[in-house]
């Protein structure tokens, strides 16, 4: 995993983690089904 959530402080390492860590947060906002079809569209693994 290149991103952290350690509650209110989240971070990333890089332009591919930083979109990891927006989709973690699609998937705690909106669920798993949400960030994995935005993943898809994006092309990047979900």
């Amino acid at each position: 995993m290149l991103f952290v959530d350690n509650g209110r402080i989240l971070t990333s390492a890089g332009g591919a983690a930083g979109i990891d860590l927006c989709l973690h947060l699609v998937r705690l906002d909106h669920g798993a089904a949400v960030a994995a079809a935005a993943a898809r569209r994006c092309v990047s693994a979900p």
